[in-house]
This record gives structure tokens, C-alpha cells and sequence, in this order.
């Protein structure tokens, strides 16, 4: 009801719906209206048999035009790529907020890509590393313990910190294979006797 008379609205699978409609250039502001008319319709709670949902949505917004030598698939694809970038950083923004497509947002999918796979494969590896920082005493100044932090030595691209790939490993659910790979060489290192 609040989309313009000839939009075309399609349900891709899951939670993912797609809105494709025409809007002169330089309609930003009406575009962004609309998004905002969309969320605040979703946000409205719904009631049935006493129980009470709420829903809120992430948009992502992409616009173009034909170009002369893309086909009309390749001009709705590419939309829907860069939508759906749009969309995951609305997500990575709050949810219940709408995205702009930004070119940085596949550079910034492609190391998010490289990230993962480096992930998985640096795993059983071994390439996460334990690194140890001291816990002193501030009254005293004796070393009262070690706090065991992560690096991960990439050999494609360094070491990385763990503010980088922490995040990306909890979201892949390889947190706790981290934590063991991490366990087990902080075991191996306390046996050398280089950490008591």
C-alpha cells in the first residue's frame, strides 16, 4: 500500500524481500522518505490471539539506469547486488534503518570474504597465535599474572589483530574452535618452559 502504483515487489526466500520501482533522478530524499514510510509500517506491533510481535526491517537502497551495452538481467542483478551490500550494513548500523549502496561496500565485501576463508583455513593450520600480556600489581609492581590474548599470523596478510577477526569468527560460529587452537598452543608453549 505505501509503495508507488507500478512497483514490483517480490519475496526472494527466507526474510528477504525485494522492492524495484521508478523514481526520476535526483529523487534521493523521496526514495529515503519511502524507506522511512516502510520501517515505521513494519515497526507497528502486531496482535493475534493475545500475543504481540514486532517486527523491524533492514533496507538497503540501490539506484541505476541502463546502460547501452547491459542487458536488462545484468541491470537487475547488479541492482540486487549492491542492494543487498546496502542492506547488510543497515543491518551492521542497528537494524530498523535503511542503507545507501557506497562503492567502498565491495571492498570492503571482498576482504570480508578473504577474512572468513583465511579463517577457516588458518584454523587447523595453527596460524592462530596465543600472545601474553602481563597483569602487575600497581601498588607493588609484581607480576601477578598473564592475561592470553589472540593474533592470528597470516601468511597472506600479516598479523592481524584480534579486534579484525574476533568478530568475523564469533559470526562464522568458530569462536570456540579459536579458543581450543588457542588453548592448545598456550599448552604447548607452558610445556617448553618459555611460560610458567
Amino acid at each position: 500500500a505505501l509503495l508507488p502504483r507500478r512497483a514490483f515487489v517480490a519475496r526472494l526466500g527466507g526474510d528477504e524481500f525485494i522492492c524495484a520501482t521508478i523514481f526520476a533522478p535526483g529523487s534521493d530524499s523521496a526514495i529515503e522518505r519511502l524507506a522511512v514510510r516502510i520501517n515505521d509500517a513494519l515497526a507497528e506491533p502486531v496482535v493475534s490471539d493475545g500475543l504481540r510481535a514486532e517486527v523491524t526491517a533492514s533496507i538497503g537502497i540501490a539506484v541505476g539506469g541502463r546502460g547501452a551495452v547491459h542487458t536488462a538481467d545484468h541491470i537487475a542483478q547488479d541492482l540486487l547486488h549492491r542492494a543487498d551490500l546496502a542492506m547488510y550494513q543497515a543491518k551492521r548500523r542497528g537494524r530498523n534503518r535503511f542503507a545507501w549502496f557506497e562503492p567502498s561496500m565491495e571492498k570492503e565485501l571482498r576482504f570480508r570474504s578473504e577474512l572468513e576463508q583465511g579463517i577457516r583455513e588458518g584454523l587447523p593450520r595453527g596460524e592462530f597465535v596465543p600472545y601474553y600480556e602481563k597483569q602487575i600489581d600497581l601498588e607493588t609492581g609484581a607480576i601477578t599474572g598473564f592475561e592470553m590474548l589472540a593474533r592470528w599470523n597470516s601468511p597472506a596478510l600479516g598479523l592481524v589483530r584480534p579486534e579484525i577477526f574476533i568478530p568475523v569468527a564469533e559470526e562464522l560460529g568458530l569462536i570456540s574452535d579459536l579458543s581450543e587452537s588457542l588453548n592448545r598452543a598456550s599448552k604447548a608453549v607452558s610445556s617448553d618452559g618459555l611460560i610458567s
